[in-house]
């Protein structure tokens, strides 16, 4: 799940660099601070509550999508439910997005109680693949030569070949490739001027079919990898990010723009209110005039990347937004938690957990320090999920596999598949 990759999983990492050890929650701590990554759910308020309740626990709500979404339509149950989840976010200690539409947006539902901050997305480093990591994944990069193929072949000069990338989305937010759907005419309109291409980067190739069988312009599709996805942008030379206009669109991050900078692409996109600080680089709302400019301006296209792969490094990097986490964790213990005098403060935190390991989280930050008290633990909620999925991919439970894993390693998956 990327959030939790990016919000948790990295964060910790870049934690461990600066000092500050965290674990993974488990039942039995009582941690000083708990941060519960993306779990809005009841029964994690429960049981986190109950943990204030009990030893004092700070309790932090890290949150990437409107959860109140749909909430002014809803009626009876799930009505109770959003009152019940508002309740429940007003007894927080502190609650977290990713940007400020969705921090106005929870404010105005939840009202006085909680301290509210805006950390963006980290921009993630690129994965260095190995041989065996290759070995493993050998679809998913044999999937990427052909992309790299198509995209040569289909036609498209330079500055005309166009790609996006994220979730397929969902009928109730019609978000993703629903969003993608409504540029096909605008597009088409474009690819009449001169051709063009554009490829998907998504996890649903039905999906894809369903919407895109008819374009009126070359479009090539592949399948989502941590391993290979970096690469894609290779061969392109701008992202076309569009969104409707909604509360849940208008509530997102601005990763996907930064993710398209740092990696070298232009960048033309629908302007939500996250996109606001790239005003000045990437081209916002402008669909006809703007983005043919940008597909013919190769000087300015490039002098735009320069600009906004700039301004990613030095906001969205991985220090500075792990420096924002560190402050607030600080002010929320009220005290320091690198250096001399956080060696001295309380540590509250008995029983330590190794995060996961393999492309969701590395093993750097997990060695010795690890296995020391922390004041700060993250909910694994979703923890268990990603391993429960490994777990299913790996036994072939509804998924083919390119390879098989080591009996050994094989057989510790099914007594942990077995306990699940």
């Amino acid at each position: 799940m990327a959030s939790y990759r990016i919000r948790c999983a990295r964060m910790r990492d870049e934690l461990a660099r600066r000092g500050i050890v965290t674990t993974l929650y488990d039942r039995r701590d009582a941690p000083d601070l708990l941060v519960l990554s993306k779990r809005s759910d009841p029964a994690s308020l429960d049981h986190a509550l109950a943990l204030r309740e009990r030893h004092g626990t700070r309790i932090l709500l890290d949150l990437s999508d409107n959860v109140y979404f749909g909430a002014d339509t809803a009626e009876g149950a799930a009505r109770a439910g959003f009152e019940a989840l508002t309740a429940a976010l007003r007894r927080l200690d502190a609650l977290v997005t990713p940007s400020a539409f969705l921090r106005d947006a929870i404010a105005a539902r939840v009202g006085a109680g909680p301290r509210f901050e805006v950390i963006p997305d980290a921009v993630e480093p690129v994965p260095e693949a190995d041989f065996a990591t290759r070995l493993w994944n050998a679809r998913a990069f044999s999937a990427l030569g052909r992309l790299r193929r198509a995209v040569a072949a289909g036609g498209a000069g330079q500055g005309r070949r166009l790609l996006w990338f994220g979730i397929s989305g969902t009928k109730k937010a019609r978000n993703g490739l629903y969003d993608l759907e409504t540029l096909t005419q605008g597009l088409a309109r474009h690819h009449e001027k001169a051709p063009l291409s554009l490829s998907i980067v998504s996890d649903s190739r039905p999906k894809y079919a369903e919407l895109f069988a008819g374009a009126p312009f070359p479009t090539f599709y592949t399948d989502w990898n941590y391993w290979t996805f970096d690469a894609c942008f290779d061969g392109h030379d701008i992202a076309i990010l569009p969104a409707r206009c909604n509360d849940y669109n208008w509530a997102k991050s601005a990763n996907r723009l930064t993710t398209a900078f740092a990696r070298g692409v232009a960048v033309a996109a629908t302007g939500i209110p996250a996109y606001g600080a790239f005003a000045d680089c990437a081209v916002l709302d402008d669909w006809d005039g703007g983005l043919g400019a940008l597909m013919r301006d190769h000087s300015d296209r490039a002098a735009r990347i320069r600009v906004g792969a700039a301004r990613a490094r030095a906001n969205y990097g991985p220090v500075p937004v792990a420096r924002r986490w560190e402050e607030l964790f600080a002010g929320l213990l009220d005290r320091p938690l690198s250096g001399a005098s956080a060696a001295r403060g309380p540590r509250a935190t008995r029983c330590w957990t190794a995060a996961p390991r393999g492309p969701y989280c590395s093993r750097k930050g997990e060695g010795a320090a690890s296995r020391r008290p922390s004041p700060v633990s993250f909910s694994r909620s979703v923890h268990d999920r990603v391993r429960r999925r490994r777990a299913c991919q790996a036994l072939g439970n509804g998924h083919r596999t390119t390879l098989r894993p080591h009996p050994e390693s094989l057989e510790a998956l099914r007594r942990l598949h077995r306990r699940r």
